[in-house]
């Protein structure tokens, strides 16, 4: 994978995560935004501290 697109893929995860924390998003729209995160963090392998956590365990 060439730079550019991972560098595109952290920014949209990125701006997902910060939709993620805004307090208006509904619950349904934040499970939506879940799984998109997830499928971006296993694009361009950003883990995220839980899943570092749990591959310790």
């Amino acid at each position: 994978m060439d730079y550019d697109s991972h560098y595109r893929a952290f920014r949209q995860y990125a701006r997902l995560r910060s939709q993620l924390k805004a307090a208006h998003t509904d619950v349904l729209e934040k499970i939506m935004l879940r799984r998109r995160m997830k499928n971006l963090a296993d694009f361009c392998i950003i883990r995220s501290a839980e899943d570092r956590r749990r591959k310790i365990e």
